[in-house]
């Protein structure tokens, strides 16, 4: 079974999915930390993923953040910092 974040990119393709990521769903929905344009888009209009939403084809919000996802940045900083410094858990 395919995992698919709610911008539509399948999680297993993240280099942090199941070590240190439950996808952007849970991650999300437990943690307030993580901001993400996408994610507050797709509750507010009641779906489950953007593939569900008549302008997904032209969505500019979907393509910035497919090419930058705010939760794989946050975790690469923070396994980044923690290799460099000892300070940060890669743990999310």
């Amino acid at each position: 079974m395919v995992i698919v974040g709610l911008c539509g990119r399948a999680c297993e393709k993240c280099p942090f999915f199941g070590d240190d990521c439950d996808g952007c769903l849970e991650e999300m929905k437990h943690s307030s930390r993580y901001h993400c344009k996408v994610y507050e888009c797709v509750i507010s209009r009641g779906l489950e993923t953007c593939l569900e939403c008549d302008e997904f084809d032209v969505c500019a919000l979907v393509r910035e953040h497919q090419a930058l996802c705010p939760l794989i940045v946050l975790k690469a900083t923070r396994r980044r910092f923690s290799r460099e410094t000892g300070a940060w858990s890669s743990a999310h």
